[in-house]
């Protein structure tokens, strides 16, 4: 029987639940696209129908009628880092809540398939979108080309609506941190130094390092991708003839490189080199001790820019230019301490 309900299901229309439900093909039509209040009993029978026939409502044709697809972009640069899988999980928890579905978009830190994957969201007429850029202005153009709203986080784009972390904040507790500790020979390592957020942290970083007179030599600065393999090029400090007694990176996996490289190399953390990391991602409380980090508040970040999304979707309504900040907060782990007494400064 219920092979040939299901062979008869592109055969049921409304009509034939509101005549079996006993109510009107409106009422039907209400609790379907849930344009209108429907009492619960009367909801009941409708469900009872339903499952008896078997019935699933055609989503192209309802997309049609509404203009409204129930589904959100999210555009992130490489799935496969931590920090940005945990932004899609909270971004798709919302997002659920509030009635969406996620497509999930990957760029691969590639700028053409990331405007690829953003024409191919806009095409598809999802009714918002979210983007954590590679860094590339243009989909500037992209964006303003189109009328589907659009919101960054992680990663602002000057002049289009964003929520983002407060990043010189963060990279200005981190120095202040370190340099209260007494280190003045500090390292820091940089993962995608070009994209504005790291940009902004190693600003607050120098500030606070140039407030104080220290000068962080060449031989202590490296540059390269938001990975493990950045942060295991720290074995480069460690031939040095005075190496650095802390370590700053500008997010979690590459401080966890670091950490692989001082291990390689028999150094002990926080004894021998202090280290901090930016995220919070939640592999940073495991390790032994637990890293000292900046922590991004991204379940405020998350669900604010699905409620803006949501909000500029049923009210037509502009979500604006303006980036909004959230502020970070350093947590103090065990992966921080005093610097050796013959190396340490006081800070007034």
């Amino acid at each position: 029987m219920a092979k040939k309900a299901q062979s008869n299901n592109q055969k049921v229309t409304i009509k034939d639940i509101a005549r079996l439900a006993k109510v009107s093909v409106g009422t039907v039509s209400n609790y379907l696209n849930g344009t209108a209040h429907v009492a619960e009993d009367t909801r009941q029978q409708i469900e009872t129908v339903i499952n008896q026939l078997n019935y699933h409502p055609n989503m192209n044709a309802r997309s049609l009628r509404s203009k409204r697809t129930q589904s959100l972009g999210l555009l992130v640069p490489n799935i496969s880092n931590p920090f940005f899988s945990e932004i899609a999980r909270l971004i798709e928890r919302y997002a659920w809540e509030a009635g969406y579905q996620i497509f999930l978009c990957d760029s691969d830190g590639d700028k053409e398939r990331e405007e690829a994957h953003l024409e191919t969201l806009y095409q598809r007429r999802v009714d918002g979108v979210i983007i954590i850029h590679t860094g590339n202005k243009s989909l500037r153009r992209l964006v303003e080309n189109w009328s589907i709203p659009t919101i960054f986080v992680d990663r602002h784009l000057k002049g289009l609506p964003s929520i983002v972390s407060d990043n010189e904040l963060g990279g200005k507790l981190s120095l202040e941190h370190l340099l209260s500790l007494g280190h003045v020979r500090v390292a820091i390592m940089a993962g995608d130094a070009h994209v504005d957020n790291v940009q902004e942290r190693l600003k607050g970083a120098y500030d606070v390092l140039d407030q104080h007179g220290i000068e962080v030599p060449g031989d202590y600065r490296i540059e390269g991708t938001q990975s493990l393999e950045t942060g295991i090029e720290a074995h480069r400090f460690w031939d040095l003839p005075e190496y650095p007694t802390a370590v700053f990176t500008t997010n979690d996996v590459i401080a966890l490189g670091v950490w692989h490289s001082c291990l390689a190399r028999g150094l002990r953390i926080p004894e021998d080199v202090s280290l901090i990391g930016f995220d919070n991602i939640q592999w940073s409380a495991l390790t032994v001790p637990p890293l000292t980090t900046v922590a991004q508040d991204i379940e405020a970040i998350c669900n604010g820019a699905v409620t803006a999304l949501d909000k500029a979707i049923n009210e037509q309504a502009s979500l604006g230019s303006d980036t909004q900040l959230i502020q970070p907060q350093l947590l103090i782990r065990g992966s921080t301490t005093y610097a050796p007494s013959h190396q340490q400064i006081t800070i007034k």
